[in-house]
């Protein structure tokens, strides 16, 4: 999710071949509920990983590319 819009969003899908949906927040609504700064026009990159339940099972604030995923990936195995 970010405050981009669906056309952004579907470039950079395509560029990084994601194959999931990613969600459109240009008012900043969503982000706001997370409690995310949206001041200066942008989010800063945080993943939240949420369970099936609906609670929030971990937060990553400050996200560093490498090895990234694999964390989220063990978070996920783990639920």
């Amino acid at each position: 999710m970010s405050l981009d819009g669906a056309e952004s969003h579907k470039k950079f899908a395509a560029a990084h071949q994601i194959p999931f949906s990613l969600l459109v927040d240009t008012e900043g609504a969503l982000a706001a509920r997370y409690g995310v700064d949206t001041s200066r026009g942008y989010t800063p990159r945080i993943t939240y990983v949420i369970g099936s339940d609906g609670i929030i099972a971990k937060v990553y604030p400050k996200v560093s590319i490498d090895g990234h995923s694999a964390e989220v990936l063990d978070v996920l195995r783990a639920l």
